[in-house]
C-alpha cells in the first residue's frame, strides 16, 4: 500500500468492523488504541499525516484480520463476496441442525466459541 486515502480506510475500517460485529471500544482496544480513536479513523477525520499512522492502521488491520490493502479498498468486493459466501454456509449448517440433539448443540456452541475467541 503506496498511499491512502483516509476516508476510504476509515470507511473500510467500519465496514469490517460491523461485519465482526465488533464496537468501536472493541476494535480500539484489540488495536491497544481508543475506541473514540477508531471514530476519528472511521469518519475520516485522522488522516496518514497526523495520527492516523501506518503502523496504527497496521494494528488494525490485524484485528480486523484484513490486509492493508483490504483497508485501502483494493480488495474490498472480493472480501465482500467471501463474507457473503460464508454467511451462505453458515446458514446451511444452522438449518440442517434443526434436528440435532441437545448436547450436539451445546458441542457446536463451544465449538464456535473457541474459534471466535
Amino acid at each position: 500500500m503506496k498511499d491512502y486515502n483516509a476516508k476510504i480506510v476509515g470507511e473500510n475500517i467500519k465496514t469490517y468492523r460491523l461485519a465482526k460485529n465488533l464496537s468501536q471500544k472493541e476494535l480500539g482496544k484489540r488495536a491497544n488504541v481508543s475506541g473514540s480513536y477508531i471514530g476519528f479513523l472511521e469518519n475520516g477525520t485522522l488522516s496518514k499525516n497526523s495520527s492516523g499512522s501506518l503502523e496504527v492502521i497496521c494494528k488494525i488491520a490485524d484485528a480486523l484480520g484484513v490486509t492493508l490493502d483490504d483497508l485501502a479498498g483494493n480488495n474490498l468486493e472480493c472480501r465482500q463476496n467471501e463474507m457473503n459466501g460464508l454467511s451462505q454456509s453458515i446458514n446451511r449448517i444452522l438449518l440442517e441442525m434443526e434436528n440435532t440433539s441437545y448436547s450436539k448443540l451445546l458441542l457446536f456452541q463451544k465449538i464456535v466459541n473457541a474459534l471466535i475467541k
